[in-house]
């Protein structure tokens, strides 16, 4: 799975949680999740001069980083 996939199913797991009213330390800890990976998506993408990461997915996967 790659870093933008990882970002969409952790992002899609917040808002149900969210909808059904999780308790606010699960929110919390899903929501840190959806911070980590857009973190680690924008390492892999920093020093763009452009802002936007056209980085083949194959490169952005969890399995393969640059760092």
């Amino acid at each position: 799975m790659n870093i933008k996939e990882k970002i969409e199913t952790a992002r899609n797991t917040l808002y149900y949680a969210i909808k059904k009213n999780y308790n606010k330390e699960k929110i919390l800890k899903i929501s840190r999740e959806v911070d980590k990976h857009i973190i680690e998506y924008y390492r892999i993408c920093h020093g763009l001069k452009t802002g936007i990461c056209n980085i083949d997915d194959n490169l952005i996967s969890g399995e393969e980083t640059m760092f």
